[in-house]
C-alpha cells in the first residue's frame, strides 16, 4: 500500500488521538434526536474475543503488531489522518473503493488495530461489509452473539490490543437514505454510549451502493482506497464528484509491487 498524500510529522501522536471531545461534529448536528435505533448495542460487552495471531496474519491484518513489515503502512495512513484531518474525540472516519476488491475492509481492520495500539480511549469498528468472519476468523456464533435483534457488539483482541467491533443489521447492498439515517443514528448512539476516540467506518464501494455516498458526506473524513490494475482513472474521477472541495481525504494506493505499479 502507497500513500499518494505527503505525511506532516507531529509529536505527541498518542495525546492528539485521545484529545477531548470536540463540539459541533457532522454526526451530532444532523440528529437532534436519537432513534430507538441507537440503543440496540449493548455497550459494555463482558466478554472479550481473542484472536489467533496466526490467522490475522495470514490475512493480511497486522495492525495490531507494531513491528510487522506490513504495519508501517497502515500506522503511516493513520499519522496522516491524525496530523491533517484529526477533529478530537468521537472522530468518525469512512473508509471505501470505486469498486469491490479494492481492499477496503483490509485497511479498515488494520487501521482501526493501528489506532488501538495508541488511542486513550475505545476505538470502533463499524464492519457495514460483514468481512469479520473473513478477516478475523470469528465462528458465526461469536459474529452473531447479539443483546438486540438489530446489531452486534463485541471486542476482539490480538496480542493486548482490542477494538470494538460492531456488525449493524440494516446495512444492505443498494441501501437508500433509510439505511443512511439509521447507522447515522446508530453512530451518533455508539458515540454517546462508548465515547470513543475514533469510529471507523468500513463502507461498500461507492459506485455501487447509495449508503456509501451519503455516509462519506457525513463522516469527518474519508479514506479512499484504489486498488492497482483493478481500479481506473475514470473510476477515481466520478467518485471525486462525490466529495465537497472542503472535504477531508486521503487517497491511498493499495495492492501496488514492491517498487513500481
Amino acid at each position: 500500500m502507497e500513500m499518494l498524500n505527503n505525511i506532516l510529522p507531529h509529536s505527541r501522536l498518542s495525546e492528539r488521538i485521545g484529545g477531548a471531545s470536540l463540539p459541533g461534529t457532522a454526526f451530532a448536528s444532523q440528529n437532534s434526536g436519537l432513534s430507538d435505533q441507537t440503543h440496540c448495542f449493548p455497550f459494555a460487552p463482558s466478554h472479550t474475543h481473542p484472536l489467533s495471531v496466526t490467522f490475522l496474519e495470514q490475512h493480511r491484518v497486522v495492525g495490531f503488531r507494531a513491528n510487522h513489515r506490513l504495519t508501517r503502512a497502515y500506522d503511516v495512513l493513520r499519522n496522516q489522518i491524525v496530523n491533517q484531518q484529526f477533529v478530537g474525540a468521537a472522530h468518525v472516519l469512512a473508509v471505501t473503493a470505486p469498486g469491490a476488491g479494492c481492499g477496503t475492509s483490509t485497511t479498515a481492520f488494520n487501521l482501526a488495530f493501528s489506532f488501538a495500539r495508541l488511542a486513550a480511549g475505545p476505538v470502533v469498528l463499524v464492519d457495514t461489509n460483514h468481512a469479520a468472519v473473513g478477516l478475523l476468523g470469528l465462528s458465526s456464533t461469536e459474529s452473531s452473539r447479539s443483546d438486540a435483534s438489530r446489531g452486534r457488539h463485541i471486542i476482539v483482541e490480538a496480542e493486548d490490543v482490542r477494538v470494538n467491533l460492531v456488525r449493524p443489521d440494516l446495512v444492505q447492498p443498494g441501501a437508500s437514505s433509510t439505511g443512511s439515517a439509521s447507522l447515522t443514528d446508530s453512530v451518533e448512539g455508539l458515540r454517546q454510549g462508548l465515547k470513543p476516540n475514533i469510529v471507523i467506518l468500513d463502507l461498500p464501494p461507492l459506485l455501487d451502493c447509495d449508503l456509501a455516498v451519503q455516509m462519506v458526506a457525513r463522516a469527518d473524513s474519508t479514506v479512499l482506497v484504489l486498488a492497482a490494475n483493478r481500479s481506473t482513472r475514470s473510476e477515481f474521477e466520478i467518485c471525486r464528484t462525490f466529495f465537497h472541495a472542503g472535504q477531508k481525504l486521503q487517497v491511498v494506493l493499495n495492492k501496488a509491487l514492491r517498487h513500481g505499479l
